[in-house]
């Protein structure tokens, strides 16, 4: 029958009386961890006066960023069952380097703030 494809599926228990019968709830969407670190990093790193553009352009980055680190985990991290030394190596070379961007990144966000505080008409100190 013509239109079946796009009916939408459930866990129900089938057919009674020629109804569809969905007893059980759609499951949760699956988590979005990278979209839950997106907002935190827009929230705490992009200045309010900055314009769509650079929105999109900066999430862009923000996503690459990701894929880049996960292709260097996936090509890096041995397939071994047991966590290897270079396993470890490739990770706390990895933690080194986003703890040192962190520290800058720390840094931008208190500027940020500042500048914040400055154009709502208040100052609360040094940071």
């Amino acid at each position: 029958m013509k239109g079946w494809d796009n009916w939408p599926r459930c866990g129900g228990s089938g057919f009674a009386g020629g109804l569809l019968l969905c007893n059980d709830p759609a499951p949760p969407p699956p988590r979005r961890y990278l979209a839950e670190e997106w907002e935190r990093f827009e929230q705490m790193c992009i200045p309010p006066t900055a314009g769509a553009m650079q929105r999109h352009t900066m999430r862009d980055a923000f996503y690459a960023g990701a894929k880049a680190l996960f292709c260097t985990m996936e090509n890096e991290v041995s397939n071994e069952s047991e966590v290897t030394p270079q396993d470890e190596q490739v990770m706390v070379l990895l933690d080194r380097e986003l703890r040192e961007y962190g520290e800058e990144l720390n840094e931008r966000a208190r500027l940020v703030r500042l500048v914040r505080q400055r154009r709502e008409g208040r100052d609360d100190g040094p940071g």
